[in-house]
């Protein structure tokens, strides 16, 4: 039978008993909120859930904004139909056409 140090442990148990160093929480301090959790974990050879539960303890916010695509101002719907309609130059010149009663 295997000692127990050379067993392969589940990914929940990678870091099983082992401290979080003061020099790792800095880290991870700075990485939050860009960095997502996961990668986070697998950087620091963690378990997923001993980083959540960390990052709990001492107040770190891990979620991370999702990033949003840079908008395009888009034109009004009246700069639209001016663009697309032919003969908008003409009925700028004379009005609509119709006889007002």
């Amino acid at each position: 039978m295997l000692d127990a140090t050379y067993r392969k442990r589940r990914g929940s148990q990678r870091s099983l008993g082992r401290p979080w160093l003061e020099i790792d929480i800095k880290l991870i301090r700075l990485m939050a909120g860009t960095t997502r959790p996961r990668l986070i974990a697998k950087l620091f050879d963690r378990s997923y859930e001993s980083l959540r539960q960390m990052a709990k303890r001492e107040g770190i916010q891990l979620r991370v904004e999702p990033k949003k695509p840079a908008m395009k101002q888009q034109p009004s719907i009246t700069e639209l139909c001016r663009a697309n309609w032919q003969g908008y130059s003409i009925h700028k010149i004379f009005g609509s056409g119709g006889k007002h009663a």
